[in-house]
């Protein structure tokens, strides 16, 4: 006997289809923190987080780390997660899979000729 069974196909946008795997609790494993200065890696440094710091994130938008409890969004692309603190905290979402979240951020300045690129990473893994 042949059994065929056929599943409704539903169109989900990027932005939802990202906020519905933000949403439960993220284990944060590590902190990545690198600057390079004129080309130069200065600092190259990883924070093994023992114990495990969590990352709840609920379906109604909310987010809370420790002690700190604040609104987040993602834009319209799923490319980006912007946590409403103060001063806001904006992510690149570089990787997401079933199991594990990275998030990064990279800043550069100018101070007279010297260009320094700030890149910060935060791994998360259930």
């Amino acid at each position: 006997m042949l059994s065929i069974y056929a599943c409704k196909k539903e169109v989900v946008g990027d932005q939802e289809f990202v906020q519905n795997h933000f949403v439960g609790k993220w284990p944060l494993k590590s902190l990545v923190e690198i600057k390079v200065e004129n080309g130069d890696t200065t600092i190259n440094d990883t924070t093994l987080y023992s114990p495990i710091d969590t990352l709840y994130f609920t379906a109604d938008g909310n987010y809370t780390k420790g002690n700190d409890n604040a609104k987040y969004s993602i834009d319209a692309t799923g490319e980006n997660l912007t946590i409403a603190t103060t001063p806001a905290v904006n992510w690149f979402i570089k990787h997401l899979r079933q199991n594990s979240i990275v998030l990064s951020q990279e800043r550069t300045e100018t101070v007279g000729n010297d260009k320094i690129i700030y890149y910060t990473e935060e791994n998360l893994v259930k």
